[in-house]
């Protein structure tokens, strides 16, 4: 008899990493706040530096980076770090996972070949 074993595909998407996050409770409501009056081709202009808003799969990658980036800044206590800033990069991550679909986990089942190093 052969012994199954379940892979979980979904791998890291941008929901996870949002979820994943962990950020002051003012960063996030200002973010949400902001998000209602939130312009997605000015803002991703501004925050992004292009002429164009890029597409939600090609900003999300460089917004988190910059995120992090400001996060770093923050818990740093340095003294570029701009909470402004820091709001308008969440509010643009918020504001392009409502254009991305959530994912669905997927799970495939393969056969159990022993101890074989993975």
């Amino acid at each position: 008899m052969m012994n199954l074993r379940t892979i979980d595909l979904t791998g890291t998407d941008f929901w996870a990493q949002v979820a994943a996050l962990r950020r002051p409770r003012l960063l996030i409501s200002a973010a949400r706040h902001a998000l209602s009056e939130c312009d997605r081709e000015r803002n991703l202009r501004r925050i992004l530096a292009n002429s164009a808003a890029p597409a939600p799969i090609k900003a999300m990658p460089r917004l988190l980076e910059e995120e992090q980036r400001l996060n770093d800044l923050r818990r740093a206590e340095d003294a570029t770090y701009d909470a402004h800033r820091h709001i308008a990069v969440l509010t643009a991550i918020l504001g392009e996972l409502q254009t991305l679909p959530r994912p669905v986990p997927q799970l495939l089942v393969v056969p159990n070949l022993g101890d074989r190093p993975e």
